[in-house]
Parts: C-alpha cells; structure tokens; sequence
C-alpha cells in the first residue's frame, strides 16, 4: 500500500536526483569517448570475464552523446519527481540501482561480449515503471508527444515497444534488453516493498473473488472503529462514495484503498448486511 507522501521523502530523494544527473553530467564533460577510461567504464561481456564487475555500475553513469544523456536525465527528473513524495531516499538508491544493475545484466547476457554498453536508461526504466505503480492515473506530457498520456499507458508503450524491438533485433545501436530488465527490477522492487496502487500484471492474478479474499483478510484485523458496531447501525454513506470505492478496487485492486477508506467500506457493508 502507498505511504502517504512526505515533504521529507520529495527532499531526500530529489536530492539523490539531483546526485545522479550531476555525476552523469561530469562523467559526459570530462571522459570523452576517445578517452581509455570510457571504455574501462563502459560495459562489455569481455569487460566482466576480466573481472571488472564494477562495470555494471559504472556503465551507468556514462553516455554516448548529448541526446543519450539529456534524454536519460530528462526521464530521470520527470518520473523521478513523480515518486519522490512516496517513497524513502534508501528505497529510491535501491530501486534505482537494482533496476539499472539488471538491465546492465540484460544485455550481457544477451549481446556479443565484444560490444560496450553504456547509459543510465535501465536504471530510468525502473524510475518510469515505479511512477506507473505509483501514480498510474497521472497524465504526462512527453517532449514527443502532442498530447498528455496516462503514466500506466506509457509504461505499457514503453515495455511493448522494448519487447518487440528486442524480439526483432533492430539495428538502431539502443540496447532494448537493458531497458527491458530495468522495467522488471523497477517492477519486482517495488512489489517486494509493496510500494504501488496499481499492478502492471495484476490482471493475471486478481479476479473478484481474490479481492474477496484478501478483504477478508483484512477484515480480520481490528481497525480504530471495530468495537463500534452500534453506531454503524446509525451511520449514512454517500452511495457515490461507495461506487468511488469500489471502482478504485476494480481499477487498481485491494491494496491501493488507504486505511480510512478500508474502514469505511467495512462499516457500509456490515451495514448493508444488517439491512
């Protein structure tokens, strides 16, 4: 279930966000690609049979032109500003890491050991799916798109488009892989955490007698107005409210109501059950 967002969270982790694209940007002004210690830093299959693991994190802070990088950053402001209020500055380094690490994976495992990798854009792939988890109705306005889009329905573009490009082989020199290995770090860290109001695949899983089940669940766990049956008796619910709540479990499951909306569900159905 989402924490509730935080002043503190949005500052901590901005301020890794800011961390990040300056390191990048240093990384891009000062080592060229000409110069022996790109390549050093960049990841290869050959690189790690050498026993330069640390490439796996260092790939991440290099780029391979202007457009790489500022495209990169820009995603990385962009959803990252979206899920700093949300979410701890550990968890944010975590998921960034984690996300950017098994992209990095990806594409070994998946490309000739003799071509380099380089770039941050598994680690935003895994920022991009966590704002989709998080703020799935959210709409975004992106520099190549003339109109705004929902965050989840950018995430399923984004994640299709990677999964073809990669089952295809296109030649377009973007390693497609990598992106595709962040989205899936970002997705598994954050339901590890359970840190999300929607679940890309929880269609697969989920059908109404699941969210029975897992309301029940809950309901076995006392809440602050358990012990106050006589007074739900009394109590008047918004029918509009009701159908509000219901539709946010249909849309985004059981785990994305708060605890008071959790509450007030409870009570209206005991309610209801009485009449």
């Amino acid at each position: 279930m989402l924490n509730a967002p935080t002043a503190i969270n949005a500052r901590q982790s901005m301020m890794f966000v800011y961390a990040i694209i300056i390191t990048c940007a240093c990384a891009y002004l000062f080592i060229p690609e000409k110069d022996p210690l790109y390549d050093r830093m960049a990841l290869s299959g050959n690189g790690l049979q050498a026993g330069y693991y640390e490439q796996l994190v260092t790939s991440m802070f290099m780029h391979g032109g202007f457009m790489h990088i500022f495209f990169n950053m820009y995603g990385l402001y962009l959803f990252g500003s979206m899920i700093a209020p949300f979410i701890k500055l550990h968890n944010f380094i975590l998921l960034y890491f984690i996300s950017g690490i098994l992209g990095s994976v990806c594409f070994v495992l998946t490309s000739d050991p003799n071509v380099g990798c380089v770039g941050a854009s598994g680690a935003v792939c895994g920022v991009a799916i966590a704002a989709a988890m998080i703020n799935p109705d959210v709409r975004i306005m992106l520099l190549f798109a003339p109109f705004p889009i929902k965050m989840k329905s950018f995430a399923w573009v984004y994640i299709g488009i990677s999964v073809l490009f990669a089952i295809t082989g296109t030649g377009d020199n973007i390693a497609h892989l990598a992106h595709l290995g962040g989205f899936i770090g970002g997705f598994i860290y954050l339901r590890i955490i359970g840190l999300y109001a929607w679940d890309p695949i929880g269609f697969l899983f989920k059908s109404r007698k699941n969210t029975y089940d897992d309301w029940n669940t809950y309901e076995g766990t006392p809440s602050p107005r358990s012990a106050s049956s006589a007074d739900d008796r009394n109590e008047e619910f918004s029918p509009a409210e009701i159908d509000r709540l219901l539709e946010k479990i249909a849309d985004h499951g059981i785990n994305s109501l708060s605890p008071e909306e959790y509450d007030l569900l409870r009570r209206a159905r005991n309610q209801f059950k009485r009449q």
